[in-house]
């Protein structure tokens, strides 16, 4: 196995915190909406599944903004990369952090958490009733392949120079 150079090890770095950050963000945004799911006057009020999806696809726009910008510093600084294995390996770091089975699966997992939650108050939440397909739909379609590798193909060509 060959070491990454400098501007790779940066990147990296780089690209690592940014995710966290975006991640921990959005987290802090899902955990306020299932602070709002609660019992009232004998209802279950639940939370928007459309604004939930799209909340949790914003994600994935906020990685690729910051991931933007940071390559845009980045190259400002060392003029971008110097061999074609640099080029390769960053390909390969961006592919790896828009992963499509990173995000698909998360839609599902809100939705075991309204369960669980519903189901400290005693009740049952039935899926079809609330029509979590929709939602569940319109995530899926915001995660799908074709957009992250439209993310990615402006990424790249970000880090290649061009404008994508």
């Amino acid at each position: 196995m060959q070491n990454d150079s400098d501007i790779i090890t940066l990147l990296k770095a780089k690209f690592d915190h940014i995710a966290q950050e975006c991640e921990s963000e959005t987290r802090t945004k899902i955990d306020s909406i299932y602070s709002t799911i609660e019992y009232k006057n004998g209802r279950l009020h639940v939370p928007d599944f459309k604004e939930v999806a799209n909340t949790m696809i914003s994600v994935i726009r906020l990685k690729e903004k910051r991931f933007n910008s940071e390559i845009l510093r980045i190259f400002t600084i060392t003029h971008g990369f110097q061999n074609a294995d640099d080029l390769q390996r960053s390909k390969e770091l961006i592919l790896f952090c828009f992963q499509d089975d990173q995000y698909l699966n998360r839609f599902d997992g809100f939705i075991a958490g309204v369960e669980r939650i519903v189901s400290r108050y005693g009740g049952h939440f039935d899926r079809k009733a609330y029509r979590t397909d929709m939602a569940a739909a319109l995530f899926s379609v915001g995660v799908n392949l074709n957009a992250l590798f439209k993310r990615f193909r402006k990424l790249h060509g970000k880090a290649k120079g061009t404008k994508g």
